[in-house]
């Protein structure tokens, strides 16, 4: 079947690779207004708003079986671990009833960025070969120091933390990571994974907005990596992490104490919710098995996970029905520029060169089942009934878009998710997607690219800030590269500041052979290279947005 499939996405690629004539912008475009309108009725968005705000309240996974039966063992395993975290809920709330006010921390967070500041000197010297015994014994004992600092802000905001915290979310994702494939450990699946749902949680606002897990969860993981630090030379991701640390706290505790409490309720009682519904399974467990409630009738009684969960993949089977009819050059350009639209978006740097990376791995996707072809096992198979296996399986480039859990915002519970049936027509919109799509047509005119990436991730966007890289074993990341050279007055602007020492220093990295320096001046983060007493400027390719991910070759 796979080399079928690969033969085929090679038969219809041709018509694919092949220079565009300008008029195909403008045939997309109007194809693509006939779809929004064919889509997204009136309303169809505030609709899937709705159900994602329903969702957010009372949606919770229902771990099931092979066979569709509700898998018990999971729940009753997991419902202890509940009952603890309503305990902790409780035991927030009632510290933060206590209180007048919540803490003020400004003078401490600028003492811990000032430290920062020491530390990054003395990085920088012991890079540039200066001292490097005293500065690396001098930089540790500063580094021990903000350890102490961040500790003691822990102990003081522990309702600022996690259930269970500190929480290991790699160890977390990295044990189910290793059984996830296999279809003889469904129980062990779904025990962990409900686990994770567990307590990879955190507070919202009444209205269900502003949910506060990143900074939950990358407090845990920013004090395991200081709590176990033993080197003298900060990396790159600490600095980062602390730096957005301090930015939440800050921001937090500026919200005042009496949201603090409203957000604590809405989560215990969200929680209390929670345990409601599992316990209620449980107790159906006794019955006799012809009147024992099947998966999807549990599934219904959470109907508001299942409403938005159906409601998606509807949308989605409409969004592969329509697109299934346009030609291979249209269906093309209709997953890439939907794919850079919400995986990318508004965040790329000058010269568009995420958004071009990201249009190659896509493109690098299409000629592997792996990442191209939707199965049986796939969430939208079902509501693909009117099509055949084979008809299904020959759409790579609708495959690669919808297929599950290669984009993250095809899942239903993603907001993004709205766009792929409902396409932002805002004037700010259209201009984006025109760029796009220039973008994607240089793509596919370009048949010799050298970059061979086919995964990739944004670390600030994962539970816990986790490094992909101890995951994907079998992928290897590509180095960190600098962005196109600064031109014009921004470029003079930098030389003379730089000139005159006018810049902080944060981390360098190596690319063939070649030396770079990432620096902070004039409120611009950039890269630097000397070579031969010439110095270069480059804007900065931010790694932890955008890192990038290649098959490791078989040896």
């Amino acid at each position: 079947m796979k080399l079928f499939l690969v033969l085929n996405f090679f038969l219809l690629a041709g018509s694919v690779w092949g220079k565009a004539p300008q008029s195909e912008l403008s045939t997309y475009l109007k194809l693509q207004k006939k779809f929004s309108r064919s889509l997204c009725g009136k309303g169809e968005d505030d609709k899937y708003y709705q159900l994602l705000k329903n969702y957010r309240s009372d949606g919770f996974f229902l771990p099931s079986l092979e066979d569709k039966r509700v898998d018990y063992t999971a729940i009753e395993e997991n419902l202890p671990l509940l009952q603890e975290k309503k305990k902790w809920l409780e035991e927030q709330f009632a510290t933060l009833s206590k209180m007048k006010q919540l803490p003020a921390f400004d003078d401490r967070l600028i003492q811990i960025e000032q430290l920062l500041h020491l530390i990054l000197l003395s990085k920088e010297r012991i890079l540039k070969g200066q001292s490097v015994e005293r500065e690396l014994l001098k930089s540790k004992e500063m580094i021990f120091q903000l350890r102490e600092f961040i500790g003691k802000l822990r102990e003081e905001l522990p309702f600022f933390l996690n259930f269970k915290s500190p929480v290991d979310y790699l160890a977390l994702r990295q044990s189910y990571e290793e059984i996830k494939d296999d279809k003889s450990k469904e129980r062990e699946q779904n025990t962990i994974y409900l686990k994770r749902k567990i307590i990879e949680d955190g507070a919202m606002d009444e209205d269900h907005r502003n949910f506060d897990l990143a900074f939950r969860s990358t407090f845990d993981s920013l004090w395991l990596a200081l709590r176990d630090y033993e080197s003298g030379f900060l990396q790159e991701n600490l600095r980062f992490d602390i730096h957005y640390i301090l930015n939440e706290i800050e921001k937090k505790t500026r919200r005042g104490l009496s949201l603090q409490i409203q957000r604590m309720v809405e989560w215990k009682q969200r929680t209390v919710r929670m345990i409601d519904f599992y316990q209620n399974i449980v107790n159906e467990k006794s019955l006799p098995e012809k009147n024992k409630p099947s998966s999807k009738r549990i599934l219904r009684k959470s109907k508001d996970r299942f409403q938005l969960q159906d409601f998606v993949l509807k949308k989605q089977a409409e969004v592969f029905s329509f697109w299934k009819r346009q030609s291979t050059r249209m269906k093309a350009l209709f997953a890439l520029e939907t794919i850079l639209y919400n995986e990318v978006g508004r965040l790329d740097g000058p010269g568009s060169l995420e958004r071009q990376a990201v249009a190659q791995v896509v493109k690098n996707r299409i000629g592997d089942p792996e990442y191209s072809v939707i199965d049986e096992h796939d969430a939208i198979f079902p509501y693909l009934k009117k099509f055949s296996l084979k008809k299904i399986q020959i759409e790579h480039w609708l495959g690669a878009l919808l297929k599950e859990g290669e984009f993250s915002f095809t899942y239903y519970f993603i907001p993004e998710t709205v766009r792929v049936f409902c396409p932002d027509m805002s004037r700010s919109g259209q201009t984006l997607r025109k760029k796009n799509l220039k973008i994607a047509l240089s793509s596919l005119s370009d048949a010799r690219s050298n970059f061979r990436a086919t995964r990739y991730y944004s670390r600030i966007s994962m539970i816990g800030r986790i490094d992909m890289a101890k995951v994907w074993s079998d992928f290897e990341i590509l180095p960190e590269s600098p962005g196109i050279a600064i031109r014009g007055r921004l470029e003079r602007e930098l030389r003379a500041a730089i000139g005159k020492m006018s810049y902080k220093y944060l981390y360098s990295f190596d690319l063939d052979k070649k030396n770079f320096d990432v620096i902070e001046s004039l409120g611009h983060t950039l890269v630097m290279h000397k070579e031969d007493n010439r110095l270069s400027l480059h804007y900065y390719r931010n790694p932890h947005l955008f890192s990038y991910f290649s098959k490791r070759k078989k040896i």
